[in-house]
């Protein structure tokens, strides 16, 4: 039960630290804006690509505030 119980915790506090090193600066958002901009897609993607362009542009306007 030990490590059982030692392997869950770790587990917790990998994710509790991972969660704070995904947050990505306005600069990286930036990047993968620009990036998207340069790239051309297909019409089946179209939307998904609109739909992530939204909430990158959104955290990148709360982040840069």
């Amino acid at each position: 039960m030990g490590l059982l119980a030692r392997s869950t915790q770790a587990q917790n506090e990998a994710t509790t630290s991972g969660a704070q090193d995904s947050d990505l600066t306005p600069q990286e958002l930036e990047a993968l804006l620009r990036l998207i901009k340069k790239t051309t897609f297909v019409g089946e993607d179209v939307e998904m690509v609109y739909t992530l362009v939204v909430k990158l542009q959104k955290q990148y306007l709360q982040k840069t505030k």
